[in-house]
């Protein structure tokens, strides 16, 4: 079994749907403004636009020594966000993978997630899309127990 929470496979998203380009271009947008604010040796704007468009949590709520981990992570951030952006995917090897697959999404995230979400769970054969209330792209950290036991819903088999 293989339980997926928000992959981010942007090439779920077709150049061929408005809808889609906006979400690819919102994205975007934050790549950039993060590249151009470590380009620039000021990386902690960029930084905090990033967590907090794809997160449900403030900047300035992050603790302290978390914010500046991240801001020291910044270039590797960004040279991940941009290989995750720009990875292609067969979308046939995606539909021949045999275990079965749930796909949990928060009702909170970006709506870019929820789009990806909804994308990889059609193309994956037999996967299940879940919807968990009030967690967020970070519900894996900030709503832990919540993720969890939907996790562990989904791995436990049913009882007869």
């Amino acid at each position: 079994r293989l339980v997926l929470y928000e992959p981010i496979v942007t090439a779920m998203l077709s150049a061929a749907d408005p809808e889609d380009l906006a979400l690819r271009k919102w994205d975007a947008d934050i790549v950039v403004h993060l590249e151009g604010r470590i380009a620039a040796g000021d990386p902690e704007p960029g930084v905090a636009r990033f967590v907090e468009a794809w997160n449900e949590i403030a900047w300035g709520r992050i603790p302290p020594p978390a914010r500046a981990r991240m801001v020291a992570g910044a270039p590797e951030l960004a040279r991940l966000v941009r290989a995750t952006s720009d990875f292609p995917l067969d979308r046939a090897m995606l539909a021949a993978l045999p275990a079965p697959i749930a796909v949990l999404q928060g009702a909170v995230s970006p709506p870019v997630t929820r789009r990806m979400s909804e994308r990889l769970a059609a193309a994956l054969h037999g996967a299940a899309l879940h919807i968990l209330d009030g967690c967020g792209h970070m519900g894996p950290v900030l709503q832990a127990e919540t993720v969890a036991a939907a996790v562990e819903a989904l791995l436990t088999p049913a009882q007869t």
